[in-house]
């Protein structure tokens, strides 16, 4: 549905009370969501850069610990291995020496010492390289060929340190389905530079790793240890160790964020500061977010409680200034349905409701007259119709008169006095043209001319009328009397005045755009430019030096066509007068 549709159908329908209180609605709806965007988007990044925060916080915590557990590891191997009991036991065979067994045990002592404090190892082994004795402390095994794994071990194992430590991630050898960090150290002779004299052996499960970088992290961030390749050291699970992550292209940096393919993920990871192993802790988008959620429903509750308590405040707001205006549009109603008595109390009103209860009021009183005033003109205009209808009678009589009167004149052999009275007759009866106030230009011609027949009677052929109209044009529609007030002004002002007798008056047509005008030349006295413009700017102000015809001409021609048509006054080449009268193009 278009919008415009939409608004015919449902807002155009309603009234201005209602359009009012939808539209601050709408307003303060859209302000609130407006404001609920912007906070969901600065909440959202807030929290989440928070969130991101703590959890570094957490990894660099977590990643200090598995450097402190490596570190002990190195610790304890460097205290074993320059152990002096430890070195006479490495450099003396066995039963070279009464003191061989005192060495032996002694290094067990050393071993066992150890072990016990540092509870995380599983054991703790010593291989000598002299005689290839083994010696052991830690948890039992049953199987006999522990010394040639942990060698193959060795052999497989990876630099820890920028020293001679290497570790070896493996099954253990005690639990099935778990593996353990096996750290193994040259030790070599204190006595003897780079005399490499045995092998120790420190292992790790990879629970007790998990339990120091566990230890300091919530349950919503789900840390794992990872090699410089990517490899899985150790999870929070315990799964997928030794695998690849696929995350060793992001491992460049010593702290960074990425997020996973699905984006449903952030990932987080943190150098170790010796090793080159990698702390990676991995958290759900939902958890990250899980306190924003919480905050965005309180903040959504109060926006919604907020609308409610804006709309039952705008309603009542509205209905109290409307109030008013509907007890105008009362009155207004009872004002169309014919009750003129009506009058709105201004004293009840404010501000501009109180200018339009008087603007009301006033139009009341005005409407009332006005009504008073039509029906007077009514009745006059009755009473006028009245005598026209009476004075129709009267012509009867009058043409009667004049008939009785030519036949005498006949009779008598008085042929002017017959052809004059004659004349007459028929000019008067064209006059009255049956009581209609607009002829034919065809009848207003034929008035004119038995006009112009009586008056050269009487002055001995003073004026020699021509008219050049053509056909089409004599049935346009033209007030009655039109030309007969001109064609006076004519004989009066312009040929008598002067004592002319051979007066010529033209009447003819041209067009001018959507109009015609009907001109009215004669060849007589004329008027000054400054009279024919005084003239003209008189026509419309009804000022009393202008001649009665001329004014009663332009104000019929007013009313019958507009404003826009009447009379225009000029001189012609003859320096006589030219009447131009604008009429509409269209036929009777």
């Amino acid at each position: 549905m278009s919008f415009r549709a939409f608004y015919s159908k449902y807002i155009r329908v309603l009234n201005f009370k209602q359009k009012i209180t939808y539209s601050m609605i709408t307003v303060i709806i859209l302000t609130s969501l407006l404001n609920l965007s912007f906070f969901t988007l600065y909440a959202q990044r807030n929290l989440r850069e928070r969130s991101i925060d703590s959890m570094n916080e957490q990894m660099q915590v977590a990643s200090f610990n598995v450097f402190r557990t490596f570190n002990n590891y190195n610790s304890t191997a460097s205290e074993i291995a320059s152990n002096s009991w430890v070195q006479a036991f490495l450099r003396t065979a066995k039963g070279t020496s009464w003191n061989f067994t005192l060495y032996e045990r002694s290094a067990n002592e050393a071993l066992d010492n150890q072990l016990l404090a540092n509870e995380a190892s599983s054991f703790i082994s010593l291989l000598k390289y002299r005689d290839n004795q083994f010696l052991y402390t830690g948890e039992t095994w049953t199987r006999p060929d522990v010394q040639a794994e942990l060698l193959l071990l060795y052999e497989q194992g990876t630099p820890l340190y920028s020293g001679s430590m290497e570790y070896t991630l493996a099954p253990s050898l005690f639990v099935e389905g778990e593996y353990s960090f096996y750290f193994f150290v040259p030790v070599f002779d204190n006595l003897r530079l780079n005399d490499e004299i045995g092998l120790l052996t420190l292992c790790m499960p990879e629970t007790e790793l998990r339990l120091s970088y566990n230890a300091s992290t919530s349950d919503t961030l789900s840390l794992s240890l990872l090699s410089g390749s990517g490899q899985i050291l150790s999870s929070a699970s315990g799964e997928q160790i030794t695998e690849a992550s696929g995350l060793e292209t992001s491992l460049r940096q010593s702290g960074g964020e990425i997020s996973s393919p699905d984006r449903e993920m952030t990932i987080l990871h943190r150098k170790i500061p010796a090793p080159d192993w990698y702390l990676v802790g991995t958290i759900s988008n939902r958890n990250l977010l899980q306190d924003y959620r919480g905050l965005l429903s309180a903040f959504v509750l109060i926006i919604l409680f907020s609308i409610f308590i804006a709309m039952v405040l705008i309603y009542s707001i509205v209905r109290s200034l409307y109030r008013p205006l509907a007890s105008l549009i009362e009155h207004i109603d009872r004002v169309s349905s014919g009750d003129l008595e009506v009058q709105f109390p201004e004293e009840r009103s404010s501000g501009d409701f109180r200018q339009m209860s008087a603007s009301f009021n006033d139009m009341v009183r005005q409407i009332k007259n006005l009504m008073e005033r039509v029906k007077t003109e009514q009745r006059q205009a009755d009473l006028t119709k009245m005598n026209m209808l009476q004075s129709q009678i009267q012509p009867h009589f009058l043409y009667n008169m004049l008939d009785s009167i030519r036949w005498q004149a006949i009779y008598n052999k008085d042929k002017e006095v017959a052809d004059m009275l004659y004349t007459f007759a028929s000019y008067y009866r064209r006059s009255l043209s049956k009581g209609n106030d607009v002829i034919s230009l065809r009848e207003e011609i034929a008035m004119v001319e038995d006009y112009l027949t009586l008056q050269n009677m009487r002055y001995d052929n003073l004026v020699t009328l021509h008219v050049d109209i053509p056909p089409d044009w004599l049935d346009l529609p033209i007030p009655k009397i039109t030309l007969q007030p001109l064609i006076e002004n004519s004989i009066y002002h312009g040929f008598r005045s002067k004592n002319q007798r051979d007066g010529e008056i033209f009447i003819s047509t041209a067009e001018a755009g959507s109009d015609i005008a009907l001109l009215v030349q004669d060849n007589g006295k004329g008027l000054h430019h400054e009279e024919v413009e005084d003239l003209n700017r008189s026509l419309d102000k009804l000022e009393e030096h202008v001649g009665y015809g001329l004014r009663n001409v332009h104000k019929r021609l007013q009313i019958y066509f507009g404003p826009e048509y009447g009379l225009t006054l000029d001189r012609n080449d003859t320096n006589g007068t030219t009447v131009k009268i604008l009429l509409p193009k269209q036929k009777k």
